[in-house]
């Protein structure tokens, strides 16, 4: 059994072996760039902060109002005052809402009408927009479903409008700049795969360039959000980009410095294997100060 480990580690397949688990194991363990910043990107603060002290008393709310989020609904009239007419068809709107309650996981609806004490901060001046609360009991990443669906439901006609919150804008937001960033980095990894291949003149090359910059990236990336989740470590929204242009720029000029080296060592010595050898003897150090870092 050793002879054959010794054989193995001797012709690289242990090292490849290992490197396809641990790559298997941060594909399978971390979610797309997506729902990674939807559920990972919040601020991290303290427990004596006034924001972590706060979203602790709103947990601890009574009337089924613990762990809730607040909705923002909003109808404006960009002609003028909401005239009685259309009053009214917000307010059959809001009662067909109160009827379907379960369904949208409502738990509480709050409008000018109910709030008396807080009717001057829920109506313009001009009378032209009028704003209801809604308090839902979103369970994990259903917000964005519920916030469509709510939106089709509370529509007037005649009137704009909207359905918002902040965690509505931090949703489109993560959105916006997880697509942002699935696009850079695919274009950074298409420019790095075009930079070994014409470098090298061989497609070959820019294969094994990607596949080694690709695993370096997706277990750094798996890596950094598991200590996020474990360790509560914080969390950037910028923290895939980051590292996606870091593992491919430092990637991409250290793949072309290792295979020169390999190519001049193999020049002089065309036995591979030891050209193998004293390339990774050669470059062990500097290699692994740069990819620790």
């Amino acid at each position: 059994m050793k002879d054959t480990i010794l054989k193995l580690h001797k012709n690289r397949l242990f090292t490849l072996l290992v490197w396809l688990i641990i790559v298997f194991i941060a594909i399978i363990s971390a979610p797309n760039i997506t729902n990674t910043l939807q559920s990972y990107s919040q601020p991290s603060f303290s427990a004596s902060s006034q924001p972590a002290k706060a979203n602790h008393l709103r947990q601890q709310w009574g009337y089924q109002l613990g762990n809730t989020t607040s909705v923002n609904v909003v109808y404006e009239n960009a002609k003028g005052k909401i005239s009685d007419a259309q009053q009214t068809k917000i307010d059959t709107a809001i009662n067909k809402l109160k009827q379907h309650k379960s369904y949208y996981s409502i738990k509480k609806i709050v409008t000018p009408s109910t709030n008396v004490a807080g009717k001057n901060q829920m109506l313009s001046k001009d009378g032209s927009t009028q704003m209801v609360t809604l308090d839902i009991d979103a369970k994990g990443n259903t917000l964005r479903v519920l916030t469509n669906e709510l939106l089709s439901q509370v529509k007037v006609s005649g009137l704009n409008s909207y359905v918002t919150s902040p965690e509505i804008i931090r949703d489109v937001n993560n959105q916006k700049n997880s697509q942002v960033t699935q696009l850079v980095l695919v274009a950074l990894f298409i420019v790095s795969l075009l930079i070994v291949g014409i470098y090298f003149r061989s497609v070959f090359a820019a294969l094994i360039s990607f596949i080694t910059l690709f695993s370096a990236f997706v277990t750094s990336y798996s890596g950094s959000l598991n200590l996020s989740k474990i360790f509560h470590l914080p969390f950037s929204q910028y923290v895939p980009l980051e590292i996606g242009i870091a593992t491919l720029i430092v990637g991409t000029i250290w793949n072309i410095y290792i295979y020169r080296k390999f190519r001049s060592i193999l020049a002089l010595q065309r036995e591979g294997m030891y050209a193998t050898k004293q390339t990774i003897a050669d470059l062990r150090f500097p290699i692994t100060i740069v990819g620790g870092a």
